[in-house]
């Protein structure tokens, strides 16, 4: 198994590798290496992800890293943290909820301002 090809793939859950060492994003286009390339042992091994090598959403706590370059997971999982509900935004949209969030729970309430 090569780890390396899911480093170099972090999206990647599973590929399909054929005898000669080629890897496929499917099955199917393995098969039909294996098939054009006539090679002698047409055997399709299954891959999947290593459990030490599954990805892990960190949710970034960094200000330096700016909203705009952080990926879909990274935006979402931000969101979660600050309570907001997410469907299918796009990731423009996720950094326009994102900072209203913060934004509204930086400025003090009317409450919070009353004069003695």
């Amino acid at each position: 198994m090569n780890t390396d090809f899911f480093k170099a793939n972090p999206s990647l859950n599973e590929y399909f590798e054929t005898s000669d060492g080629k890897k496929f994003y499917t099955e199917n286009a393995a098969q039909n290496h294996a098939k054009a390339k006539a090679l002698k042992d047409r055997t399709v091994n299954h891959v999947e992800r290593p459990e030490e090598l599954e990805q892990k959403v960190v949710v970034p706590h960094s200000p330096e890293k700016k909203l705009s370059k952080m990926t879909k997971a990274e935006l979402k999982a931000l969101a979660a943290e600050l309570g907001i509900e997410v469907t299918d935004e796009t990731n423009a949209e996720l950094v326009v909820l994102i900072e209203t969030a913060q934004n509204e729970s930086q400025t003090p309430s009317n409450e919070d301002n009353t004069e003695a």
